[in-house]
């Protein structure tokens, strides 16, 4: 009997992940509680030595909308992040760190911001929850989108503005896939960076990037120093 292949998910959410054991359950839970129903999980493990992995197998097994890419070492977040996007089957790309969660309508509301407008770019806002629970400060007022629309080059512009800090937390956006693809193309396919590693992905899929929208909405939630992506 042959067995027809599942339909492309409309959205994929990569999560590079290493040694999350404490955090990943509640990561993907939150990817599991998309209201958009059409998505899939790529958790690219970057050799974890604890037990991340057998918390991903568990919930594997219960929703097979999670998939596993593992790395046999470790080989820093940027390239898990590019073995995520080589192997995700959406047009679409949200990037959750393994510490963090997705606000239930993520994946569906930037979807639909992307679609209404044609958008190959799309950020969000973003709640930062410190160890407290509570959520504001100065680092979310920074992460706000500052545009609305932008096309051509002065999305690189803006969003890498002269004389002002980078911030290049990739997780801030939804991607179309080829911007992603031709990003990573742009850089050594063996480089590695311990620190910063999401600064040159970001820089070059908002040059490659034509027609850039934002919504006010807090999609993501960042918590504070929870886990090793914070440190």
């Amino acid at each position: 009997m042959i067995c027809a292949m599942s339909p492309a998910p409309l959205v994929s959410i990569v999560v590079p992940v290493h040694n999350d054991e404490g955090t990943i359950e509640a990561a993907l839970a939150s990817c599991l509680a998309q209201t958009l129903r059409e998505i899939e999980v790529v958790c690219v493990d970057d050799a974890s030595d604890d037990g991340t992995v057998a918390v991903i197998e568990r919930m594997q097994r219960t929703d097979s909308r999670i998939r596993l890419v593992r790395h046999e070492e470790n080989r820093s977040a940027l390239q898990a992040r590019r073995s995520g996007v080589m192997e995700a089957r959406g047009d679409a790309i949200l990037f959750l760190d393994g510490d963090d969660e997705l606000a239930p309508r993520a994946a569906e509301s930037s979807l639909a911001a992307m679609s209404a407008t044609a958008a190959d770019l799309v950020q969000f806002d973003v709640s930062v929850i410190d160890r407290h629970g509570r959520s504001g400060g100065t680092y979310e007022k920074r992460l706000a989108p500052r545009h609305s629309q932008l096309t051509g080059g002065d999305i690189l512009r803006e969003l890498f503005a002269p004389g002002t800090p980078a911030q290049g937390q990739l997780w801030r956006y939804l991607f179309d896939r080829a911007v992603l693809e031709r990003a990573y193309a742009a850089l050594p396919s063996a480089l590695t960076l311990p620190r910063a590693n999401d600064l040159p992905i970001a820089f070059l899929a908002m040059m490659y990037a034509e027609n850039y929208v934002s919504t006010a909405v807090p999609l993501y939630r960042y918590f504070f120093r929870r886990g090793a992506s914070g440190h």
